[in-house]
């Protein structure tokens, strides 16, 4: 039974019945197979969470831009809804960040796969400067290439797995300046997160709004599963 996938395709008839917003691209990759996951838990060497795999089980990743019509940079001759994919690796050649609403949730590879991030999050530099991260004492160098972007919606910011050996579930975190900067966020997880997302459509300004904290990685683990949000 679909878990998410029908709740995104809800999402994005909400959002194009919003007369306030243009869409301009969406796609639904085709689902991560049994081998793909199988790759990833062997190169992690851990077991997946159940949530996560629910998800690429359907969607092996998704992504979605929309954009207010008032933003001055709508343009209705070019932003024209289209079902279509872009490079998920789009963001790193963003340094302006014309649409209001992304998403770009990579395929299930990338949870595994450091070398995609190498230097571009972590380098060898980074050896030898501590950190302290959720009450631990750890160099900086370990913490960042502990981090794997999964929603990588923009070249300063992206949501990311923390990985950690040993953990019942992965903790998500909103990586800032630069993809540099774990320690400025709230902790949640994955599908908290995704809740989020169809709460709030993909909203740029809201991730930073609701995850974005000094010291958030100290507070509490921040729920918000579906019934945080009927209490909205």
């Amino acid at each position: 039974m679909a878990k998410y996938i029908n709740r995104f395709r809800s999402m994005i008839d909400a959002i194009r019945a919003n007369e306030s917003i243009q869409i301009v691209s969406y796609y639904f990759p085709p689902p991560a197979t049994e081998d793909e996951i199988l790759e990833v838990e062997i190169k992690l060497d851990f077991f997946i969470e159940e949530d996560i795999i629910d998800f690429y089980k359907e969607m092996n990743g998704f992504q979605l831009r929309w954009i207010y019509k008032e933003n001055p940079n709508f343009d209705a001759k070019v932003h024209i809804e289209k079902e279509a994919d872009f490079d998920f690796f789009d963001p790193l050649d963003e340094w302006y960040q014309p649409y209001d609403g992304y998403i770009n949730i990579l395929p299930i590879s990338y949870i595994a796969d450091s070398a995609e991030w190498e230097s571009v999050i972590w380098d060898e530099d980074d050896k030898g400067n501590q950190e302290m991260f959720m009450n631990e004492d750890i160099d900086l160098y370990d913490l960042l290439k502990s981090m794997r972007p999964f929603d990588f919606y923009s070249r300063s910011m992206s949501m990311s797995f923390f990985i950690q050996k040993g953990v019942e579930k992965l903790k998500v975190l909103l990586l800032t300046s630069e993809l540099l900067e774990p320690t400025y966020s709230r902790i949640t997880y994955f599908s908290s997160y995704i809740e989020f997302l169809l709460v709030k459509q993909g909203n740029i300004e809201e991730r930073e709004k609701f995850y974005h904290m000094e010291e958030g990685h100290l507070m509490d683990l921040l729920i918000t599963e579906k019934e945080y949000w009927k209490k909205e």
